[in-house]
């Protein structure tokens, strides 16, 4: 039987009415020999991938697995060695007393409400990227981590990699020059999650019932409700504007994130071209783009094609994703595998600086930080700005113009209809949590 899922339910009024009658729930005080004991809020792909890593890491307990497939929860709930609650409903996870800190790692149009949610039941939170669907969203996490005193990492993990880490300093230091553009790049050939191996897109697929053992209510939440179709359902929701913005905000992100922490992350103008000009198959979001945004001092691009997977630095050790940097003394090129720096005094021998950190690297200094309640690597501000790059960009895109930004206020100048695209609708039983 489904849950009910409206926002009256009893155990949940409670959770966020004592919420909002305190400004910061107690810190939990933990000693150095103390395990932290985590909660997870999705256990598909990327959730599945941090429970395996969180899972090996010795002073880390899990006691809470959720996922609205509930297979999902209880197939990892297997590998843990000891009873834990399995649910189809976070709210249970987050009203679990034995919960210390959440993982959220469930669909992107999820994301930002389970977090204020999260920060307002007092939970630490470790929150996939990017971290909200809409820029209004993001700003009220930041406002719920503040305001409950939350240690909160957003999964942009890139800025636990020591190449990318020597890259922005490079570029703050002067080292290789004045620079004054950026170029960002992902170029891909996949397969959908549900085509036929060797058929490219995500294809063309039947509305058909839930799979038994999904609560479908649960998993839309407040998005539109409409019927279950097997093609937005796992990895392909990505490409739904009801649920992500595509690879212009999902994947986008990472790499918009080190041109903006190297940069500064004032934007000033978006503007974004292209369409489903590789694929005819379902998604709404583009297959092919070319977004440029310009920001005091300069300007930064992205090209996005799924229609071909031709990467670049072909003749050295090619890679489908990578960001450089201009200088007026030299290039860097970096990316998951390295970083090269080519002189312009000898642009045919670049210096070769291997990749090193991530994920693992990420996730301990959020734990680090639970322990300590300093700051994480990606806060939720830094997480936020380089969101607002992704989200600028797929709003041109929606409205087929260039926009201007009002950086300080967050709002777009002179344009109503894009400005209502800075939020977006919720289903009657969910609404964005307020943060007063």
């Amino acid at each position: 039987m489904q849950k009910n899922t409206t926002l009256n339910r009893r155990q949940f009024s409670k959770l966020t009415a004592a919420a909002m009658a305190a400004s910061a729930p107690a810190v939990n005080v933990l000693g150095a020999n103390d395990k932290i004991q985590l909660g997870f809020i999705g256990q598909g792909g990327r959730g599945s991938h941090h429970f395996r890593q969180f899972l090996g890491i010795d002073d880390v307990r899990i006691a809470s697995l959720c996922d609205a497939y509930l297979p999902n929860a209880e197939k990892n709930a297997e590998q843990v060695g000891h009873p834990v609650q399995k649910t189809q409903d976070f709210r249970d996870v987050l009203d679990n007393k034995d919960v210390d800190a959440v993982v959220i790692a469930s669909p992107d149009h999820w994301h930002a409400l389970q977090a204020i949610y999260a920060c307002q039941a007092g939970k630490d939170i470790y929150v996939e990227k990017p971290m909200s669907r809409t820029i209004v969203e993001g700003r009220r996490l930041i406002q719920a981590a503040e305001k409950y005193k939350r240690v909160v990492q957003v999964g942009q993990q890139q800025r636990s990699s020591e190449q990318f880490q020597k890259a922005v300093e490079m570029v703050k230091n002067g080292e290789i020059g004045h620079v004054t553009s950026a170029r960002c790049i992902n170029m891909w050939n996949i397969d959908g999650y549900l085509s036929p191996k060797g058929k490219h897109g995500i294809g063309v697929f039947p509305d058909a019932e839930p799979p038994e053992g999904l609560d479908y209510d649960m998993w839309l939440g407040p998005a539109p409700k409409r019927s279950f179709n097997p093609n937005r359902f796992r990895v392909n929701f990505y490409f739904y504007l009801d649920y992500s913005g595509g690879m212009l905000t999902a994947w986008g992100v990472h790499l918009f994130d080190i041109v903006l922490w190297a940069m500064g992350p004032e934007l000033k103008a978006a503007c974004c071209m292209g369409g489903k000009y590789a694929h005819d198959d379902d998604r709404d979001t583009p297959d092919t783009a070319e977004a440029v945004w310009d920001a005091p001092g300069y300007t930064f691009s992205y090209t996005l094609r799924h229609g071909n997977g031709f990467p670049y630095e072909m003749e050295c050790d090619g890679i489908d994703h990578g960001i450089y940097f201009y200088g007026d003394k030299a290039t860097i090129l970096v990316n998951r595998r390295y970083l090269k720096i080519f002189s312009e005094k000898d642009r045919k021998n670049p210096t070769v600086i291997p990749a090193k950190g991530g994920d693992l690297e990420h996730k301990r200094n959020w734990l680090d930080c639970i322990r300590s309640r300093k700051d994480p690597v990606c806060t939720p501000k830094e997480g936020h700005e380089a969101n607002v790059a992704g989200l600028l960009a797929l709003i041109a895109w929606q409205v087929g113009r260039e926009i201007k930004f009002d950086y300080q206020n967050e709002k777009i100048i002179g344009d109503s209809e894009a400005n209502r695209l800075l939020t977006r609708k919720y289903r009657k039983s969910w609404q964005l949590p307020k943060v007063v």
